[in-house]
C-alpha cells in the first residue's frame, strides 16, 4: 500500500499540459469561477525512493475562485479539494520504484473541467543488470581523464578515448578486455564511425579532428584546427564527412581534406554558436542546442545545414543535452531552469508541442566531461542519456527515464559517455577514470 504524507503549503507555479475530463464535483460551491485556469507545477518528478514533493497550484491574473480536486496517492479518491484564492501546495512521498500518478482536477467557468496527470518516476536501478566490466590499465597519478566511446557497426569492437593521453583504445565487446592501443593526439574527445566501418573519426577540444584507419589501426589522417570548427560533440553520416560542434559553430568536414564543407545557420546568425546535437533517425535533420544570442533549440536541415525551424524552451534557461526518440517524432532534452534546477521535457519535433515535463532537481556535475552523452538501443525501446554525473533510461514507450544509474560521483557508479550495440540490447558505459561496464535492462 502506497503512503502519501499530505500538507498544504504556499507557492506560486507555472502549467502543464491538461486534457478535458468531466468528473462530479459539488456544484453548490459559490461564486462562479472566471478567467484562466490555474496553473500546476511539480517541483520533484524524478528520483530515487523515497521520492518526495510538493504539486504547487496558482492562478493567474484574471483567474478567480476555480475549484480544484487533487489525488495524491492513486486512489482514485480526493485528498484535498477546495475552492483556490491564492496559490496552495500539497505534499507528496512516494517510495515504491515505478512511475506513479498525481491527478489534478481543475473546474472553471460554465463547470468547464480539465484535467491534470502529473508522472512521478521512483528510480533504484530497477533491472538493470552488468554484464562485464572492463579498466584501462593506466597511472592513477597521471590525471588520465576518458571522455569518447563508440561502436562499430559490425559489433566487433568498442573504442575509448584518453582526453590528456590522447590514446585511443580498442576493446574486445564480451570481456572488454583491450586489444588494441594507438596515439591519436592530446585532448581528443568525441569518437563516431562512420557506415562503412572502415574509419574512425575524433573530434578534440581546440578543433583539431582525425582519422584512424580501423583495418590497420593507425592515424590515417591528422587535421590541425580546420577554421574555427571543433569541439566535443561528432557525428559520422556518411563515409568522408564528419559532423562535430561544442566550440564554435557546428560544422560539416571532409575528413579526407579537412576542408570545411558548410556550417549550421541559424536565421539571422552569420557566426551561430553551437553545443549538443542530435541526428534524426532517417537522417534528414537533427536537433541542435544553440549558444548564440540566447539559448536555442534547432531543427536542422542535414542537406543545407540550415535551421528549418526553432522550438520554444519554455522555462529551459540552459539546454545541454537532445536526443530523438527512435520514431524521430519527438525530442529528449534535458537542461536547466533558474526556477527548479535541472529539467527534463519531451517536445514534437514538428509543432514544439510539450508533452512531458519532469524536475530533476537541483544540482549540476560541475563540469561538463561528456563526449558521447547520449545512445539509443538495439530494439528502441530505451535511450540513455548521461545527466548530472550518473546516466537515465527513459522508456521510449511512455517517454519517461523509468530506470537510472547512481550519479558518478565518488566513483561508485558508471556514467560520462555511452555507447550502444549493434548487434544486442545493451549500452557500454565509459567511467572518466577508465572503467568500462556492458549494461543491459532485463524484464
Amino acid at each position: 500500500m502506497k503512503r502519501t504524507m499530505v500538507l498544504a503549503l504556499s507557492a506560486i507555479l507555472i502549467g502543464c499540459g491538461r486534457s478535458e475530463q468531466t468528473m462530479p464535483l459539488d456544484p453548490s460551491i459559490p461564486p462562479p469561477a472566471i478567467g484562466p485556469a490555474p496553473t500546476v507545477k511539480i517541483s520533484l518528478g524524478v528520483g530515487e525512493s523515497p521520492v518526495e514533493g510538493e504539486v504547487f497550484l496558482s492562478p493567474p491574473e484574471g483567474s478567480q475562485t476555480w475549484r480544484y480536486w487533487v489525488d495524491l496517492d492513486e486512489d482514485g479518491v480526493g485528498d484535498r479539494e477546495g475552492t483556490l484564492a491564492l496559490g496552495i501546495g500539497f505534499r507528496y512521498r512516494f517510495t515504491e520504484p515505478g512511475v506513479h500518478n498525481i491527478r489534478v482536477i481543475l473546474t472553471g467557468p460554465a463547470e468547464r473541467q480539465e484535467t491534470i496527470d502529473l508522472p512521478i518516476v521512483v528510480n533504484d536501478g530497477g533491472p538493470i543488470r552488468v554484464l562485464a566490466v572492463g579498466r584501462i590499465d593506466v597511472d592513477p597519478l597521471s590525471g588520465a581523464i576518458f571522455e569518447g566511446i563508440a561502436m562499430s557497426h559490425s559489433g566487433d569492437a568498442v573504442y575509448i578515448a584518453s582526453f590528456f593521453g590522447g590514446d585511443l583504445y580498442r576493446l574486445d565487446p564480451m570481456t572488454l578486455e583491450v586489444t588494441g592501443h594507438i596515439e591519436i593526439g592530446p585532448r581528443v574527445e568525441g569518437l563516431a564511425i562512420p557506415p562503412s566501418d572502415q574509419f574512425l573519426y575524433a573530434a578534440f577540444k581546440g578543433h583539431d579532428a582525425a582519422s584512424v584507419d580501423l583495418a590497420s589501426f593507425t592515424v590515417a589522417r591528422f587535421f590541425e584546427n580546420p577554421g574555427e570548427i571543433g569541439g566535443f560533440f561528432i557525428a559520422a553520416p556518411q563515409d568522408g564527412r564528419a559532423l562535430i560542434g561544442g566550440q564554435g559553430p557546428l560544422g560539416l568536414i571532409d575528413m579526407e581534406t579537412g576542408a570545411i564543407l558548410d556550417r549550421f545557420r541559424a536565421p539571422g546568425e552569420e557566426f551561430t554558436s553551437t553545443w549538443h546535437f542530435d541526428i534524426s533517425p532517417d537522417g534528414q535533420s537533427a536537433a541542435v542546442i544553440s549558444r548564440g544570442e540566447g539559448q536555442g533549440l534547432h531543427i536542422m536541415d542535414m542537406n543545407t545545414l540550415d535551421s528549418i525551424r526553432e522550438l520554444p524552451l519554455g522555462e529551459m534557461t540552459f539546454p545541454e543535452i537532445v536526443a530523438f526518440h527512435p520514431s524521430g517524432e519527438r525530442l529528449y532534452l534535458f537542461g536547466y531552469s533558474e526556477n527548479v534546477g535541472g529539467l527534463f521535457v519531451v517536445l514534437d519535433v514538428e509543432t514544439g508541442e510539450l508533452k512531458q515535463r519532469l524536475v530533476l532537481g537541483p544540482g549540476s556535475c560541475g563540469s561538463f566531461c561528456v563526449a558521447n552523452p547520449t545512445a539509443t538501443s538495439l530494439s528502441g525501446r530505451y535511450v540513455a542519456v548521461e545527466w548530472q554525473g550518473g546516466a537515465y533510461f527513459i522508456d521510449t514507450e511512455t517517454d519517461l527515464p523509468e530506470h537510472s544509474i547512481t550519479p558518478f560521483f565518488g566513483f561508485s557508479a558508471p556514467g560520462f559517455s555511452v555507447a550502444a550495440s549493434p548487434v544486442e540490447d545493451v549500452f557500454y558505459f565509459l567511467r572518466s577514470d577508465g572503467l568500462v561496464q556492458k549494461i543491459a535492462i532485463v524484464k
